[in-house]
């Protein structure tokens, strides 16, 4: 499951779970893009080694929404992420 969660400020994260068959929490991860304002994770896919990956936007301050992606592997470790700077800022 993906989506976001509030922060102080009501600035918004990242915010990946993974569950199991009988929906219990198995880890939850937070990521703040790089520019610190709203982000929201939209879209998630695992791969055949059960590695997690998660896109959506970041807001990247002068670039705006920025697409974000992340990727986990089974035990919620974070592999990598990178950003694609919205060209149109």
């Amino acid at each position: 499951m993906v989506g976001y969660t509030t922060k102080p400020g009501n600035y918004r994260d990242f915010l990946t779970v993974r569950v199991n068959g009988n929906g219990d929490t198995l880890w939850v991860r937070t990521k703040n893009g790089a520019g610190s304002g709203n982000d929201e994770a939209l879209l998630v896919r695992v791969d055949a080694n059960n590695n997690v990956y998660v896109a959506g936007f970041a807001d990247g301050g002068n670039t705006q929404d920025d697409i974000y992606v992340l990727k986990y592997d089974i035990n919620g470790t974070l592999l990598w992420d990178t950003t694609w700077n919205n060209s149109s800022a």
